[in-house]
């Protein structure tokens, strides 16, 4: 009995103590979208990965923090979604998630407010928090000043990030005022991550930028590396061309021309019909995809290990 009491205490007053941080929420997101836009409250998300060690750090350190949860708590509808598993695979895609932990504050349209990422104390997490809920930080009044001429770069910086999930070309005009506020400085590595943030095909905004400090990009890839994401990039932009909206199809004669100074015939008919396997995967059309893989694949002594 004696051994039990000791026991039963220490239970009880872990349970106390789990109780005092943040309560992430059991329902999905788009129920919680729901709810946002009900009680006008803005979503919290920690967005991370099981292998993500600063996500673990979060998880043990700050989450559980009663001052941290007495905040969030009375403020946000709070998330904690693997971006690796069930709907957490799709909310990456929609948000641009490549890094882990990445927080994000969301109002009920879904739209992003306010982004952090990596692993902070439970006062920065606090005052970034604040930051989310304070009507001057809101992305309308963020733009709004952005088009009234603010140059500060970290200003600039921090609109890239929360308009780079949404509005591509956008975030792309933001970009390159950010790298003209910062003149002659070299792009830094979370440059390089903004850039390709913003960066969809060769018409994108920031595409001269990509050309034009090709030099530092080289810094921090492969020449053929390069080269490769530059050729991606043209095929985008004819894609984009060579795709009919009212008839969901792809001109293939239109791809052929828009490619035929960096790709072959073949690899053009190749490479597009991926593409529409790609599309009918999307729409879960499996008889078309199924289809157009195995005729794409049909000679795989030519493809290597990796795409196959």
């Amino acid at each position: 009995m004696k051994k039990i009491i000791p026991f039963l205490f220490l239970l009880i007053s872990t349970t106390l103590f789990s109780q005092d941080g943040i309560k992430f929420g059991k329902q999905s997101f788009a129920q919680t979208l729901e709810q946002a836009k009900k009680e006008n409250k803005l979503i919290f998300l920690d967005a991370f990965a099981s292998w993500c060690g600063p996500c673990k750090l979060l998880d043990k350190n700050v989450f559980p923090k009663k001052e941290v949860g007495d905040y969030f708590n009375a403020n946000f509808l709070n998330l904690h979604i693997d971006m690796e598993k069930g709907e957490g695979i799709e909310i990456a895609k929609k948000y641009s998630i490549y890094s882990y932990p990445t927080l994000l504050f969301i109002d009920g349209d879904g739209k992003v407010v306010y982004k952090a990422a990596g692993y902070m104390s439970p006062q920065e997490l606090i005052s970034i928090a604040k930051e989310a809920v304070n009507p001057e930080n809101t992305l309308e009044n963020k733009i709004a000043k952005f088009e009234a001429g603010e140059k500060d770069p970290e200003f600039l910086k921090n609109l890239v990030n929360l308009t780079a999930f949404t509005e591509a070309d956008y975030a792309g005009k933001v970009f390159e005022k950010y790298i003209t506020a910062k003149a002659n400085t070299p792009l830094a590595a979370d440059d390089m991550q903004m850039l390709f943030m913003t960066l969809k095909n060769s018409e994108s905004p920031a595409y001269k930028i990509f050309k034009e400090k090709k030099a530092d990009l080289l810094k921090f890839m492969p020449e053929k590396s390069y080269e490769a994401t530059d050729k991606s990039l043209k095929i985008n932009t004819v894609i984009k061309k060579a795709y009919n909206e009212e008839s969901k199809t792809y001109d293939e004669n239109k791809f052929i021309e828009g490619t035929k100074d960096f790709l072959t015939k073949d690899e053009a008919v190749k490479y597009l019909s991926k593409i529409k396997a790609g599309k009918a995967l999307k729409d879960k059309d499996i008889a078309t995809y199924e289809k157009l893989t195995l005729e794409t694949y049909k000679d795989y002594t030519n493809f290597n290990s990796n795409e196959l």
